[in-house]
């Protein structure tokens, strides 16, 4: 609060002078700032360690500075100038991250407030339904997979492709299901095709999953076969016969 003072002298006699004509005042502050921040804008996650903080702090005495912390500890972390935004490195390792925010003011009244994100640079792990091998006369396969995640897959029939060059899409990107069609197939091939995934961050498979799977050969098919003795006949007196 606000206090308003002024100043009259009392000697020995016990004589009052008047109130002088100067008036102090003074104001009482215990109040701390006003403060917030958010991380990337109020983003689930990121794939980077560099981050921007979107930071306020407002106080009717005057804002003094501010600091930081990633481990929610102000021990030794330095004091600076406010700003509104700040370029902030997380501490290593995917997992949660929380950057704590202090701000002083004028009086050094102290708030102190946090704010969290995922730091995430893993790709997708793959799950593959193989087809196995296929009968004979099999013209098309449905290959299945899914990932931990979200994520968008691909593939291609070259070994070692990055998953920027892939041309192929499975259908449910963005999900954790993905399948695509596959076309063309003969009797007597076996076929590899070879996926990556990428989640949501753009965490890309450095890695192969393969799809194997083959299309038995058609001399693996038993004939259509088929016989009747004298037409269908029921019964014979004569041990010769036309099949």
């Amino acid at each position: 609060g606000t206090y308003i003072y002024q100043v009259r002298a009392l000697d020995n006699a016990g004589n009052q002078g008047s109130f002088s004509s100067n008036i102090n005042t003074v104001v009482v502050d215990t109040t701390p700032p006003s403060a917030a921040i958010s991380i990337n804008s109020g983003a689930a996650a990121t794939a980077s360690a560099s981050v921007t903080l979107s930071l306020g702090c407002a106080d009717a005495s005057g804002v003094k500075d501010v600091r930081y912390s990633n481990d929610g500890v102000f021990d030794n972390e330095p004091f600076e100038a406010f700003a509104s935004l700040k370029a902030w490195t997380l501490a290593s390792g995917d997992g949660a991250k929380t950057v704590s925010y202090q701000c002083r003011d004028i009086l050094d009244n102290a708030s102190a407030v946090s704010d969290s994100i995922t730091f995430d640079t893993t790709p997708p792990a793959r799950t593959l339904t193989q087809p196995g091998t296929q009968p004979a006369g099999t013209t098309s396969v449905l290959l299945s997979l899914t990932t931990n995640e979200p994520a968008t897959c691909r593939y291609s029939t070259t070994a070692n492709t990055s998953y920027d060059s892939m041309t192929n899409t499975f259908s449910g990107g963005g999900s954790t299901s993905h399948s695509a069609t596959i076309t063309g197939l003969s009797d007597g091939n076996s076929y590899r095709y070879y996926v990556r995934c990428s989640d949501t961050l753009g965490n890309k498979n450095s890695d192969d999953a393969p799809f194997e799977f083959s299309v038995s050969s058609g001399d693996a098919i038993p004939p259509s076969a088929a016989i009747s003795i004298n037409s269908g006949a029921a019964a014979t007196a004569s041990a010769s016969v036309t099949l």
